[in-house]
């Protein structure tokens, strides 16, 4: 290619689209040596825009502009195909160089609404998706929607008692020493606890005699040490990696 580009090879070129002056690269000025294909372009906006096709819709809609100026930074840019067929459809239609200049032009010109938060009960501006949906209660950051959106005061309660995969029910309780990440502990120690008047040790094992994971009355419950617990199940050949009941 080096061998091919000489100094009768023209350096720079005007566009063959929008006419601005521009430095050729290298394989523009290798192609230079074909006579029918000496189009050059300065980017890949005019390269598109001075397509067989674009160049058809553009004989065919004469009334619609081919250049414009960004509606955020006023730069002067080349349109698009897309941006030319919206702006026949909507002739106010908002153009920019970027999606930068969109999304700040966005931000500017939205709508700004002051709410009063429904838990704090202080003054914010809401979002689109706040304003969007004025039934549910607005909070002004995700602190306070998970701090009055929990436990009793959620819509979903169900009275703090769920039953988790493995079939063993689980009861709201966030101030137990043992609860788990969501406040939540087992229903059976929790009566095996309040029979025993103390918190059952991390070590020690409620036992279903009866191994219904849902039937925790107190007669059918029995604590054991783990090594109890594991041994009952293996010599009952009831044995699981995950747990036994």
């Amino acid at each position: 290619m080096a061998n091919i580009i000489n100094d009768n090879t023209p350096k720079s070129w005007d566009c063959s689209y929008c006419g601005a002056k521009f430095n050729l690269s290298t394989l523009q000025r290798y192609n230079y040596r074909n006579k029918n294909a000496r189009k050059f372009y300065c980017n890949k906006i005019c390269y598109h825009n001075s397509t067989v096709g674009h160049e058809c819709y553009i004989k065919k809609n004469p009334s619609i502009p081919i250049d414009g100026f960004c509606s955020h930074c006023k730069k002067h840019i080349i349109l698009t195909q897309t941006q030319r067929k919206r702006i026949k459809i909507n002739k106010n239609y908002n153009i920019y160089c970027s999606k930068d200049c969109s999304n700040k032009n966005r931000i500017d010109n939205a709508i700004k609404i002051v709410m009063k938060c429904d838990g704090c009960g202080e003054s914010f501006i809401a979002s689109e998706n706040q304003r969007l949906i004025p039934s549910e209660k607005k909070y002004c950051n995700n602190e306070c929607y998970h701090k009055h959106r929990t436990g009793e005061k959620n819509p979903n309660w169900n009275g703090g008692k769920v039953v988790d995969k493995n079939g063993y029910i689980y009861i709201h309780y966030p101030s137990h020493p043992n609860a788990n990440c969501n406040g939540y502990v087992f229903e059976h120690r929790l009566i095996v606890e309040k029979h025993l008047g103390r918190y059952l040790r991390k070590d020690e094992i409620v036992h279903h005699k009866d191994e219904n994971k849902n039937n925790n009355c107190i007669e059918n419950l029995q604590v054991m040490s783990n090594e109890e617990h594991i041994k009952y199940h293996y010599e009952k050949g009831t044995y699981k990696l995950n747990g036994a009941t």
